[in-house]
Formats: structure tokens, sequence, C-alpha cells
């Protein structure tokens, strides 16, 4: 399932409901209007830019209460994990390797 995301909160505020333990500086925290947010199951998932379809982070956790209660989303930010991602595939960030198309 799609869900759209409508802004990027700061770390700080996603601190003040998850704790300062909890979020660190690797951490996107997101919201959704109208309800929306992922769901038990959707960890790993991705969030990626609407217009060119940049993976910018992947689903870490949301809310212990269930989804969508207007809870922020946390995501692992992809870009604080570049050269981890490179050591263990062999792919450089922005290399175009691995790429694939969907035909729709």
């Amino acid at each position: 399932m799609e869900i759209q995301v409508d802004y990027v909160i700061s770390n700080t505020e996603c601190m003040l409901l998850y704790g300062p333990g909890t979020i660190q500086p690797s951490t996107i925290c997101t919201r959704g209007e109208n309800r929306q947010s992922t769901c038990n199951g959707d960890s790993g998932g991705p969030l990626v830019l609407e217009d060119d379809r940049t993976l910018v982070g992947v689903v870490s956790f949301g809310s212990a209460i269930g989804c969508e209660r207007r809870l922020p989303v946390a995501f692992a930010r992809v870009t604080e994990f570049t050269e981890w991602i490179r050591n263990k595939t062999g792919v450089a960030a922005g290399s175009g390797e691995g790429t694939t198309t969907e035909s729709q």
C-alpha cells in the first residue's frame, strides 16, 4: 500500500513523542494527513521522493498503539548508511547499478 507523507518533522519534535533514546541523527520522522501512516508489517518499506523516486528512507517503526493514529513514523535515513550499503553490496550510491524499472 502506498501512503502520502505530507511533511517531515524535526527530530526534536519526534523525540518529544518517542523519547530521546529512540530518535537518532540517522532517523527521519514524517507525518501524514488523514490519519495515514505505516502499520505493522511495513518495516523495511521505502520512503521515496515523489518527483524522481529517489530512496531517502526505510521504514523503521511507528506508534506502538497502532497505525493511523496521527503519530510520526520513523525511517532510517539512507544517506547515513551509504558506506555500509556500498561495503555490503559493492554498489555505490547514485551509480545506477542495480537499478530496475517497472513496466506499467
